[in-house]
């Protein structure tokens, strides 16, 4: 399914100081108009509060994602999401489905990326690499299902790379 416009983000929580969302397929976290952070802004723009709103995206989701994204609304909660990912007690995971039986895998996986500005893209490079950065996942639970031989892979993010 290809969101098309902001109207189709569910919301799955929101007070005072946080709006939890559903994140569409198809959808841009920032940059571009529609993406998730302008919808946000609007949206915390057209409440009244006597307090003055933002939203700020706590995180991101690549467009061929689809998930949970966390917006903060307060600057105080800004603050507070971000001495919890400081201290590692904010957690990113992820499901995804990969083709092949990875039922055995579990552990962490290493490798050192460098951000290609111009395509926007991640390269693959070794630890000599100039501009080189340490990326680190861990797989938690993987699921073989022998009828669409694929695998359902449970991952944790610990560096969060690019």
């Amino acid at each position: 399914m290809e969101a098309k416009d902001t109207q189709e983000i569910p919301i799955l929580f929101e007070d005072g100081y946080l709006l939890v969302i559903n994140k569409p397929v198809g959808l841009v976290s920032e940059g571009t108009t529609p993406s998730v952070e302008t919808w946000a802004k609007q949206k915390a723009e057209s409440e009244p509060s006597a307090h003055r709103r933002n939203a700020v995206l706590m995180h991101r989701l690549d467009k061929p994602a689809s998930g949970i994204l966390v917006i903060a609304k307060t600057v105080m909660a800004t603050k507070s999401i971000q001495q919890q990912m400081l201290n590692n007690q904010f957690g990113k995971k992820y499901l995804c489905i990969v083709k092949g039986n990875a039922g055995k895998l579990k552990g962490n996986v290493e490798h050192f990326l460098i951000k290609d500005a111009l395509s926007k893209k991640s390269i693959l490079a070794t630890k000599k690499d100039k501009g080189a950065k340490k990326a680190v996942l861990r797989i938690e639970k993987a699921q073989y299902d022998e009828r669409s031989k694929t695998s359902l892979l449970e991952i944790s993010l610990i560096t969060g790379r690019y």
